[in-house]
């Protein structure tokens, strides 16, 4: 089973990664630093250790004649990742603020940067990510957070939405954490990214650097969010510069689609690889 030493932060990660293969990794120590940030959070140690025997579970129930449902497992993962990181005792690190609802550690910056600047102002800051928020709900909170600091700030945002191809000449809106942005959430951007799309953009990074990326404000209504694009566009001299917002990471759980190599003809393919683990 791979012990992945990866993020570190109050939310919970999971992706799920397709693929082919066989075996499990060994087990990889967190690197010592990691120490200094499980002392932020006492309980860290304990919930690692259950999420780690949820996947030993798993991979050894998943050839089984009744193997246990994959998203039953992220659920379990999940709620033992929130019953400790709700506990008052499990602390955001300095320059972060904890989420009433106990699931993050959020960062609010005071400096405008442009698209790429502050998605690396945030990875840079102990292995943090711009903020990913799924749902009208999480974006709500978001403009809460941005109000209760200051009332009266117009200033908007960015967060970890953005993309970088288009499909069938529409914009394939991605979250920060690689999974796919839901109609939900990128119905009202839509129209207004084809007349964009029309702009030539000048990128320094080839297909890697995000064409444009949200902005949210502290508003629910109006021109409360919106798309900029990072590089400078057509008859622009300047590229857009917002304040941004950070999500800090405690835990990760990685688990990867394998094809086992003792399963039945005609078997569904099961996820056989995972791991939880912490990175400072």
């Amino acid at each position: 089973m791979a012990f992945l030493a990866k993020a570190c932060c109050l939310a919970l990660l999971v992706t799920v990664a397709h693929g082919v293969a066989n075996g499990i990794n060994d087990v990889e120590r967190p690197r010592d630093n990691s120490r200094t940030w499980m002392a932020l959070c006492p309980c860290a140690r304990a919930a690692l250790y259950d999420m780690q025997e949820a996947l030993t579970n798993y991979t050894e129930e998943v050839n089984s004649a009744n193997p246990p449902n994959l998203n039953d497992v992220i659920g379990n993962i999940k709620r033992i990742a929130y019953n400790c990181t709700k506990q008052p005792t499990c602390q955001c690190p300095e320059g972060y603020f904890k989420t009433s609802d106990g699931y993050n550690c959020l960062k609010i910056s005071d400096e405008e940067l442009d698209c790429d600047a502050a998605t690396t102002a945030c990875s840079s800051d102990m292995n943090a990510r711009l903020a990913v928020a799924k749902d009208h709900r999480g974006l709500t909170k978001l403009a809460d957070y941005i109000r209760e600091l200051d009332p009266s700030d117009e200033e908007f945002y960015w967060i970890g939405l953005s993309y970088n191809r288009t499909n069938g000449g529409l914009p394939v809106w991605t979250w920060e954490d690689g999974s796919a942005a839901s109609y939900e959430i990128t119905r009202n951007l839509r129209s207004n990214v084809r007349k964009n799309l029309l702009r030539i953009v000048d990128v320094t990074d080839g297909a890697r650097q995000p064409l444009e990326r949200v902005v949210i404000s502290k508003d629910y209504t109006g021109n409360f969010w919106k798309q900029e694009m990072c590089g400078v566009a057509r008859g622009r001299t300047q590229v857009a510069r917002h304040k941004y917002i950070c999500e800090f990471m405690m835990f990760k759980v990685e688990i990867k689609a394998v094809t086992s190599s003792n399963r039945t003809p005609g078997a569904p393919r099961q996820f056989a690889r995972g791991g939880a683990g912490i990175l400072a």
